[in-house]
């Protein structure tokens, strides 16, 4: 709620599925989106998953370095202005402005 393409928020993604449905949520191990509930919490479940395998956006920044982070942060995306979506935490920089 509340973000726009370009606006750098982080946002989750729920599915509208009713059936096992949960949010995006990226295994960086295989490759691939999964959005079923049960899958996301035995591939890379969090203190902060809820019931619906939904996990509230992380709230501490990113570190590459600590791997025990890519759990908190494979929900978070970021649509960008060009009609892109990535990861929260693919964050980059260049000519001195945060880019995704």
């Amino acid at each position: 709620p509340g973000v726009a393409p370009g606006d750098g928020q982080w946002t989750t993604v729920k599915s509208a599925v009713k059936h096992n449905a949960s949010c995006w949520q990226v295994d960086t191990h295989l490759q691939r989106i999964t959005c079923d509930k049960t899958l996301n919490a035995q591939e890379c479940a969090s203190q902060t998953m809820g019931p619906d395998g939904c996990k509230s956006l992380p709230t501490v920044p990113y570190d590459p370095h600590n791997r025990s982070m890519d759990c908190e942060y494979d929900q978070a995306f970021v649509f960008n202005a060009n009609g892109t979506i990535a990861l929260a935490n693919t964050r980059g920089f260049a000519d001195g402005k945060t880019t995704y």
